[in-house]
């Protein structure tokens, strides 16, 4: 397949600069001659997924949380907001408990943190999460157990 037949969507983050989209564009042009390329908002491409066109958008990333609105397809620059808390957070959290309760630290791999918090942290409906909390049996819970030795 020659890349001179192709078309190039880039899904970016609108707060990325502008120097890295022209180093894209240059490459992809100059070295593979594409025959176009697009970039893509990130928070307007993950409304597009829900076919709304207002929501308040939240990107988390493993060191930093940014949150910008969007209001009939546009962002709202002016108000993003950015914090330094977002998975790493969760990641400390998750082994700073299980240490807590008695886990030995060194079978805590980044491997079995990361398996713990894909498995388990997840958004659910505010029913569902007060039966969870008052211990009713739920059906398709994640299976999340491990061996207790390393």
């Amino acid at each position: 397949m020659s890349p001179k037949d192709r078309k190039i969507s880039i899904v970016e983050s609108v707060l990325t600069p502008t120097v890295i989209r022209e180093c894209f564009a240059r490459v992809l042009f100059y070295h593979f001659e594409v025959a176009s390329v697009l970039f893509l908002p990130l928070h307007l491409v993950a409304i597009s997924t829900l076919a709304v066109d207002t929501a308040l958008v939240v990107d988390l990333g493993y060191k930093e949380a940014i949150v910008i609105p969007v209001y009939c397809g546009v962002q709202v620059l002016n108000a993003w907001q950015a914090q330094p808390l977002a998975a790493e957070r969760v990641h400390e959290e998750i082994k700073a408990k299980l240490v807590l309760d008695g886990v030995r630290e060194e079978i805590l791999s980044e491997q079995v943190i990361e398996d713990i918090k894909v498995r388990t942290c997840f958004v659910t409906k505010q029913s569902r999460a007060n039966a969870l909390r008052n211990g009713e049996e739920l059906q398709h819970c994640p299976n999340v157990e491990y061996p207790v030795h390393g």
